[in-house]
């Protein structure tokens, strides 16, 4: 349900229960009081949309949890802030995090007392010209959710590192989409420990370049690679 009707619902309800994540129009996350969660569960049902009680609930980001109850405030005043070099957004305060120390703390301080306003933050990077969202950290789920709340319109979500497929491979996929779609990449950190360098000349081999090959020759080698994967599975290049 979209938040602005359960917020409505919220605000006719005698317990104490939050929005803890606004993750788009048709996911809401809330904690609160068992009783209060049942009742509306009930109305959101009532109301065709689908709502169901998690097994255990989990206070962040709602007001049950303040900073004083998280801790960890002595530790982040001892860390050395500065400015970042780009804009660094939060899903708390939807907006990007403040360039001056002590303001960045305080929000920092705030993440979890503050609801994820996810489906408000991206709404919010899209207006500011941001197109291209690259979630970082296991599985798609924010990918997915993303796409959900800019469905049609422009935009490119790319997931790094979905559980089920080669973590490299994930990598070096996800540089040749952003390279396809026009985005400038510094690849040589890929090549800092290994054996092949990016050359204008070729891969260095024993201290000596040789030529890269032709386009024939490459389709040729692959040919010869798909083959010997094809008879040998367990070795498949």
């Amino acid at each position: 349900a979209p938040a602005e009707e359960v917020a409505a619902l919220l605000s006719a309800e005698p317990g104490a229960i939050h929005i803890s994540a606004d993750l788009g129009a048709d996911s809401i996350l809330l904690v609160g009081e068992q009783e209060a969660a049942t009742r509306l569960c009930s109305a959101l049902s009532a109301r065709g949309h689908g709502a169901h009680l998690l097994p255990r609930a989990l206070p962040y980001h709602t007001p049950f949890l303040d900073a004083s109850a998280v801790g960890g405030e002595s530790e982040l005043q001892s860390l050395v802030l500065r400015a970042p070099g780009s804009s660094v957004w939060s899903c708390a305060t939807t907006r990007p995090y403040p360039v001056e120390p002590q303001a960045m703390l305080a929000d920092a301080l705030r993440l979890f007392s503050l609801p994820i306003a996810l489906r408000e933050t991206v709404e919010k990077m899209y207006a500011a010209g941001v197109r291209t969202f690259i979630e970082v950290g296991p599985s798609d789920g924010i990918s997915r959710r993303v796409s959900a709340i800019l469905r049609g319109r422009e935009h490119t979500v790319l997931a790094s590192n979905v559980g089920h497929r080669s973590s490299l491979a994930q990598l070096l996929q996800l540089l040749a989409a952003l390279h396809v779609r026009g985005k400038s990449l510094e690849l040589a950190p890929l090549f800092r420990r290994r054996p092949y360098v990016a050359s204008t000349v070729g891969p260095i081999v024993s201290g000596r370049a040789r030529a890269l090959p032709s386009p024939q020759q490459a389709a040729q080698r692959l040919r010869s690679q798909r083959e010997v994967g094809t008879a040998l599975p367990a070795v498949t290049i």
